[in-house]
């Protein structure tokens, strides 16, 4: 099979170069995941936002046969105004001389992307991981909100005209982004699940426990992970004299979260428990939570929930992107509401022993549907159609 010689990965991004050269990525791009694409590919080169710092952390993101070319945000007016024509100039450069692009959407700089490969001639294919209309519609910004039915339009005509896509839902965002060429669906989570008597046993040794823990994932940044609505959530239980409290693992300033939860009397029972550098330390801090809640304003397919339900964690969640692909009904609440995650919370707490093991046995075999080498299979064959 003959290999691409030069593929353009488009994204807005988050990556932070550190002082000795390497690229360090805040979220999903650890170094193995650019294998995807090299498979097909004798070289990726990745345009998007990067930073420096003289320590970066995260993940590393470098790796053989990975150029990171650095494209200044245009995401505001102010960078739309002052930054979008060296964006421009570098993508056309980059673009110029691939074979073919890869865009990861919603971005501003996978959007432009395509503009200047459709002008250009060059075939181009999507990663579509979220819906810019929930996820804009709570930003903090006037006009990012305003913005959102415009970039949502804008993703849609994208996708349309776009040779092949491949999506992180099974059903939602297919329904709200349709694709007319070339479609796959498959996560971009990457979890390898252990044998269900080990998670059964750290399950067993939960139920010994006499306060119960409340587990979250999200970064603190904006409030699209719902963290206020799961401390307000909480408050209404320990009002009710339940025993237990919530951990949330993720960056960003909680200074204005922790306000909040000692106006609410809960804030001895609400603990920040920073970040952690490699998946097995994630799985390490799930496994000493009982529970697992995912109250998002906006999502596409949450890898952070999957990983829990790996690791047997009973689950709650909102009813944005693909929760419900993911959670029973019973388990989901609606209009992100505080009230309706508290009376679900408080079910979880009062499941019996047996119960909880069988929503635990649940949890992990829906995980199973997304076990890397399930999902592998899947964006193999898709990638090779789309690229090859």
């Amino acid at each position: 099979m003959k290999k691409l010689s030069r593929v353009v990965f488009a994204y807005d991004g988050g990556f932070a170069k550190a002082a000795d050269g390497k690229v360090y990525s805040q979220g999903g791009f650890p170094a193995e995941n650019w294998g995807r694409y090299l498979e097909f590919a004798e070289e990726l080169i990745v345009t998007a936002r990067m930073h420096d710092e003289e320590s970066a952390a995260g993940v590393l993101s470098s790796r053989d046969r990975v150029a990171f070319v650095r494209v200044p945000s245009i995401s505001s007016p102010t960078h739309v105004l002052t930054n979008r024509p060296l964006a421009r100039e570098i993508l056309e450069r980059e673009i110029g001389l691939a074979d073919h692009l890869i865009v990861r959407l919603p971005s501003e700089i996978g959007l432009l992307a395509i503009r200047i490969a459709r002008r250009l001639g060059k075939k181009f294919s999507i990663e579509l991981v979220g819906d810019p209309l929930t996820a804009l519609a709570h930003h903090k910004k006037l006009y990012a909100r305003l913005y959102a039915p415009l970039l949502s339009l804008r993703v849609r005509r994208a996708i349309a005209r776009s040779q092949a896509c491949i999506y992180v839902t099974r059903r939602t965002l297919q329904a709200l982004y349709p694709c007319t060429g070339l479609s796959a669906s498959a996560s971009n989570v990457n979890i390898t699940l252990a044998p269900w008597s080990d998670v059964q046993e750290v399950l067993r040794i939960k139920l010994n426990k006499q306060r119960k823990s409340f587990g979250l994932i999200g970064s603190m940044v904006t409030n699209y992970k719902g963290v206020d609505i799961a401390i307000r959530a909480l408050s209404l239980l320990i009002g009710k004299g339940h025993d237990c409290e919530l951990h949330i693992l993720g960056s960003g300033d909680h200074a204005h979260l922790e306000d909040l939860a000692g106006s609410l009397g809960v804030a001895e029972k609400v603990y920040f428990d920073g970040t952690r550098n490699s998946s097995p330390e994630v799985l390490e801090w799930l496994d000493q939570q009982t529970f697992y809640l995912q109250p998002s304003r906006s999502e596409g397919l949450p890898r952070s929930l999957i990983e829990a339900m790996s690791r047997g964690l009973p689950s709650a969640g909102s009813d944005r992107g693909g929760i419900p692909e993911l959670l029973p009904e019973s388990f989901i609440f609606a209009n992100m509401e505080h009230t309706g995650l508290s009376a679900i919370m408080e079910r979880l707490l009062e499941l019996q022993p047996d119960e909880y093991l069988k929503a635990g046995r649940n949890a992990y075999e829906t995980a199973a549907i997304y076990e890397r080498k399930n999902l592998d299979e899947i964006r193999y064959n898709f990638w090779k159609e789309s690229l090859i």
